[in-house]
């Protein structure tokens, strides 16, 4: 039986490039239940749910990942249905940040309107990864990384020290992948900490001895919990 994760090693120069002629052959009768799910979580949601571009590993080394674009919708329907995201090939790649200040990490707890655990905690920050991280022809993991940390936790890139790409961990209950970065911030950040409140409902500081404690009480998303066991 294949594990629900599996975890590639990578370099922190890790290349991400763009097949511009990479798609999706999706067969009509799978377009069908992309639809199908689509106009349902669209009826739940309502405006909270768009059908922008996002990235598709193809292909993934310790050096580089290969990938193209593809709808949204598509990648909405392997989260809903991993045996689907199967069927059509999608493996939409998000950066995960392990954010480090004083000691302490930082978790958030998610929106409960979004598709994928609703209400749970998890290491902050996490997106995909849209056109607006394109540098030079390229996918930057980083680029996005701090996008996704200033707009949902409000730390400018300005205050932070470095970023260290980890791994790249493959989630097949999610049919998703996860590019993970350790983030260090400047110690200032933990005095004038006033994130926005959109993406995620809260968010807390912990220390990495609370972290099991933590896991134990509240729910956390198995990603976290993952990549939490792969930095001191």
């Amino acid at each position: 039986m294949k594990s629900e994760s599996e975890i590639v090693r990578v370099n922190d120069d890790v290349v991400i490039e763009i097949d511009e002629r990479g798609t999706l052959n999706v067969p009509p009768y799978l377009e069908e239940r992309v639809e199908a799910i689509w106009r349902l979580e669209k009826s739940a949601r309502g405006d909270k749910l768009f059908n922008g571009i996002i990235f598709n590993a193809v292909d993934i080394s310790s050096e580089r990942i290969v990938g193209h674009w593809m709808p949204y919708r598509y990648a909405l329907a392997g989260y809903c249905e991993p045996s689907l995201g199967r069927e059509l090939g999608t493996f939409p790649l998000a950066v995960n940040g392990i954010t480090r200040c004083q000691g302490k990490l930082l978790v958030a707890l998610r929106s409960p309107d979004v598709v994928s655990y609703p209400n749970t905690w998890e290491l902050a920050p996490s997106g995909g990864l849209d056109p607006g991280a394109v540098i030079d022809g390229r996918l930057d993991g980083r680029r996005g990384l701090l996008n996704e940390l200033a707009e949902e936790v409000g730390i400018k890139s300005s205050e932070v020290l470095c970023t260290t790409a980890v791994a790249a961990v493959k989630d097949w209950s999610g049919h998703a992948l996860e590019l993970c970065y350790i983030i260090d911030v400047r110690e200032v950040v933990m005095q004038h900490f006033e994130p926005p409140l959109d993406e995620y409902q809260d968010f807390l500081w912990i220390r990495p001895d609370e972290w099991e404690d933590f896991v134990a009480q509240q729910p956390v998303v198995p990603m976290s919990r993952l990549l939490r066991t792969l930095v001191d």
